[in-house]
């Protein structure tokens, strides 16, 4: 029996040494590396994002000093002290609750739960003393004109719920995200490279010394062919009337734009403020909404250029056809109206006056397939390519359309009605502009974009050659000249801002609630800078779109704005 025992205790310990041996000797420097792992440890250090500058220089979105409360993870008394905070910094204790839970990445790192900008509130808690809580001063993104610029620029957030599955590609839940405008296009260039600070720490994750630092890169610099100061009048004045709708103003050969406003709009930089979020997002007038790539509408007449322009392209008219206009248009027993009787017009004096039974006319001449053609090859029913997120692309209606999504045949009464900008098609404001661009540069369809350089690298123009006749141009953006020099043109009345504006007007009727109202034109005439776009949602009539537009317009003459705009 003692035999038997003596040699179990001898292989018992035989096996121990192999098993010792083997994890010290073959896989010893494996678990060397395991060990060291185990007490090295990488703090992040965010980055500083790009500056976002006007054509100018201007800074539109900088970054400045901000701060924040942060708890360690295993704080005593968590609860009682995320109570206080909510009483310091007037902020719901679920709310403070909810970052604590969302931002823990490790137990020696501490995790923030709230970021405000005031002074007295952050001496108001170092002076508390509060165990557990450390108030760190961190870089905030500001934008200069916050509402004016929100819904271009854009805002940043830590890493949203929705974007979560970025963590598999190396993205961490604590980097700074673009959410919107150009902070989101632009963001793998705004966003930088992050540092670290790599620390030693004891079994408990307390740091005992820091072993090396990686200075985090900050972000590239954009710059933008915006003007700040033609933005905030633009915004001063859609605000100042209460007036949902948006201001463009563009370079018709370049593409770049000068001026996007949609209002109403919304205040940047409180976007972290979660109960202000939620207020805009219950908001009806719908803010986030940048109207002028993502609202879609009926054109109304602005959208009668295209059809004039197919027209002459087809050779269905010429400058000397008329048709008679007595204010009602009956066609297979359907009466269709005119917003005035006319009486005999050509087409330039029936583009002047906007009249509609001339170009009920001219659209049956033409006939749909055409128009629809042309308006494709002019950039409406598809993307611009603006270097801004969740463009919309509007609707271009056709026969095969009609029959694929509605299941109906086309008819002359959808030809009617396309023919002055009405029926199932919609547009952008956006479009409206890249559509004029076309009569002001002689053909070109160009892509419209506000970043020209990133840092010191131009970003290039892109436009395409139509195959357009330049007569046909010409004779339609003459047409659009009418609209404004002729006593009797429907946009006359900007014709003493000596501005030589060509243009459309268009009233849009809706299936609810007051019309639109539009004005889209290029100046001057004779060698074009300028492509404008004012749209009011609802705003019951064309000429209340061109009295904005001569507001905003003279303001900047009278400034000196629109004669000294080149980029520095």
């Amino acid at each position: 029996m003692e035999e038997r025992l003596k040699k179990l205790t001898i292989a018992v310990l035989l096996v121990l040494v192999i098993v010792l041996g083997y994890y010290q000797i073959v896989k010893g420097e494996y678990f060397f590396h395991k060990s060291r792992l185990n007490y090295l440890r990488i703090i992040p250090q965010k980055s500083l994002r790009g500056i976002i500058y006007d054509r100018h220089h201007q800074a539109l979105v900088k970054n400045t000093l901000s701060f924040q409360a942060c708890l360690f993870p295993h704080t005593p008394q968590r609860q009682k002290v995320l109570s206080a905070l909510s009483r310091v910094l007037q902020v719901e204790k679920k709310i403070l609750e909810d970052n604590f839970h969302k931002n823990i990445i490790a137990p020696f790192i501490p995790v923030p739960v709230y970021t405000f900008s005031s002074v007295d509130k952050a001496i108001g808690l170092e002076e508390k003393n509060i165990e557990g809580l450390i108030i760190k001063v961190v870089p905030q993104r500001e934008v200069v004109s916050p509402f004016a610029l929100a819904q271009v620029v854009g805002y940043v957030q830590s890493m949203p719920k929705a974007l979560s599955y970025l963590r598999k590609y190396g993205f961490k839940t604590y980097q700074d995200f673009g959410i919107s405008g150009l902070e989101a296009y632009y963001d793998d260039y705004l966003r930088g490279k992050e540092g670290g600070v790599q620390v030693e720490v004891n079994s408990r994750g307390e740091v005992r010394g820091v072993l090396g630092k990686v200075k985090p890169q900050k972000g590239k610099d954009l710059f933008t062919s915006l003007d700040l100061r033609m933005q905030d009048l633009a915004y001063r004045l859609l605000e100042e009337k209460r007036q949902r709708g948006v201001i463009l103003l563009m370079d018709p050969y370049s593409g770049e734009i000068m001026v996007m406003v949609s209002y109403p709009s919304f205040n940047a930089n409180r976007i972290s403020d979660a109960g202000y979020f939620r207020r805009l997002r219950r908001n009806s007038g719908h803010p986030f909404l940048n109207r002028s790539l993502q609202g879609e509408y009926p054109p109304g007449s602005v959208f009668k250029p295209v059809v004039a322009l197919a027209a002459l392209e087809k050779k269905k008219v010429s400058l000397a056809t008329k048709f008679f206009c007595d204010g009602t248009f009956n066609f297979k027993g359907t009466k269709y109206r005119c917003w005035s009787a006319h009486g005999w017009q050509s087409l330039l004096g029936a583009l002047a006056v906007s009249c509609d039974i001339y170009f009920y006319n001219l659209g049956l001449r033409v006939g749909a397939e055409p128009i629809v053609y042309y308006a494709r090859m002019l950039g409406l029913g598809a993307l611009s390519g603006v270097d801004l997120p969740q463009e919309r692309r509007g609707l271009l209606p056709s026969p095969a359309w009609k029959r694929h999504k509605r299941h109906q045949s086309w008819y002359k009464g959808d030809t009617i009605n396309l023919s002055i900008g009405q029926g199932y098609l919609l547009v952008t404001p956006l479009q409206i502009a890249r559509l004029m661009s076309v009569f002001a540069n002689g053909g070109y369809l160009v892509r419209p974009h506000l970043v020209s350089k990133i840092e010191s690298v131009s970003l290039g123009i892109k436009k395409e050659k139509l195959h357009l006749n330049p007569a046909s141009l010409r004779w339609v953006g003459k047409g659009m000249r009418f609209v404004v020099s002729r006593e009797n043109g429907t946009a006359h009345i900007l014709e003493d801002l000596g501005l030589e504006i060509a243009g459309k007007t268009g009233t849009a009727q809706t299936s609810s609630g007051p019309s639109h109202g539009w004005f889209g034109g290029f100046f001057p005439y004779h060698n074009p800078k300028y492509v404008i776009v004012v749209f009011l949602e609802n705003g019951k009539s064309s000429h209340n779109a061109c009295i904005l537009a001569k507001e905003f317009l003279k303001e900047a003459k009278d400034k000196g704005w629109l004669s000294n705009n080149e980029t520095q």
